[in-house]
């Protein structure tokens, strides 16, 4: 008798045993399902802070902080390159490659030194770094009053022609040369970004994305978006990229004019409407028709 009641003591503290287990598994799977689930949610917020969605958006692989310590770091390494002594006789450094290969290789950010020079470089870090209504009209400023500033000039299709036909070092030829003009557009620095991924350089693809959005922010710091507080944009396009940050679908468009102000109006399919003063807009159109029509003339 006491035999039996051993035996069933012990089952029943085997079969306590084996509950007591499998409860702890299942609270261990739940716990990283549940850690899984906040670095997926973690992943998504990096991703809406640090660039604009879309179809050219690529996922983030590092937050800004560590974008902008691995640019000083690769500059650092630049300056102590430059110190180093020359390449004897025979041997090539990278110092000693043309300018033409090392974009090809490697490609480059426009923050870097040299690519675009002086103002426009020192335009785009403020920017970059205030994201801001005064960094943005500073940078907007450079552009309109570039003497090769083309409202009319559709260069985005183009590259995606370029780069779907003739490959990344090609495209980011075109993207370099277009970037004065351009560097307003949130799109272009995604393109760039796009392009700069396919040569390898994570470092200046991810600024291209950290400008991306501080094109957007700093041209939502122009104003409201409503008629009396316009954003203020260097291109329709610029318009038509946020519009598409905040996954707006374009119902009609239509421009007005006030005194010497000229205004464009996109009205959405959800009945809200974004405002645009696209005044330096309008005076370059002018501007390049009373040209041409002269050029015609004489």
């Amino acid at each position: 008798m006491s035999g039996a009641i051993f035996w069933t003591i012990l089952t029943i503290a085997m079969l306590g045993l084996a509950v007591y287990r499998l409860r702890h598994l299942a609270k261990g799977k739940s716990e990283r399902r549940v850690e899984q689930e906040q670095d997926g949610d973690l992943e998504k917020l990096l991703r809406l802070q640090l660039g604009p969605r879309g179809p050219l958006h690529a996922k983030r692989r590092r937050t800004s902080d560590e974008v902008r310590r691995s640019h000083e770091d690769r500059r650092k390494r630049r300056r102590q390159q430059a110190q180093q002594p020359e390449a004897e006789p025979g041997h090539t450094s990278r110092r000693t490659e043309s300018k033409e290969k090392q974009g090809a290789r490697a490609g480059g950010s426009v923050v870097d030194a040299g690519e675009p020079a002086g103002e426009l470089a020192e335009a785009l870090k403020r920017l970059m770094r205030d994201q801001d209504a005064a960094s943005y009209r500073r940078l907007h400023e450079l552009v309109v009053s570039h003497p090769d500033y083309d409202p009319l000039e559709s260069g985005l299709d183009e590259l995606l022609v370029t780069h779907r036909e003739n490959g990344a070092a090609a495209a980011l030829a075109r993207l370099q040369r277009l970037m004065a003009t351009w560097v307003t557009n949130p799109e272009l620095h995604l393109m760039l970004a796009s392009v700069l991924d396919d040569l390898g350089n994570q470092d200046a693809a991810d600024i291209e994305r950290l400008l991306a959005m501080a094109c957007i922010k700093g041209m939502e710091a122009t104003g409201d978006g409503s008629r009396h507080q316009p954003y203020l944009v260097a291109r329709v396009p610029d318009e038509y990229a946020l519009l598409r940050e905040r996954g707006l679908t374009l119902e009609r468009q239509h421009t007005e004019q006030d005194g010497a102000r000229h205004f464009d109006c996109l009205t959405c399919i959800d009945g809200s409407e974004l405002w645009f003063d696209v005044t330096a807009v309008r005076l370059a159109i002018d501007t390049r028709l009373r040209t041409v029509a002269h050029d015609e003339q004489a």
